[in-house]
């Protein structure tokens, strides 16, 4: 199974290089999201903190 796993993200990395790198992007911050909530909402949290200080409310 490692070696499929290992074949398709090779594929994915020559064929579709930005889809692949969004998912593996997007895996990777949901599992920090779950080892981590608490930092995750406070990173949340100071991106609309900062947002807010620019004088830019989030939507």
């Amino acid at each position: 199974m490692a070696v499929a796993a290992i074949a398709l993200l090779a594929y994915g990395i020559a064929f579709q290089p930005s889809k692949t790198i969004a998912v593996i992007g997007t895996l990777a911050c949901w599992s920090l999201v779950l080892a981590f909530p608490g930092v995750a909402l406070g990173v949340l949290a100071l991106g609309v903190v900062i947002q807010w200080w620019q004088g830019r409310p989030p939507v």
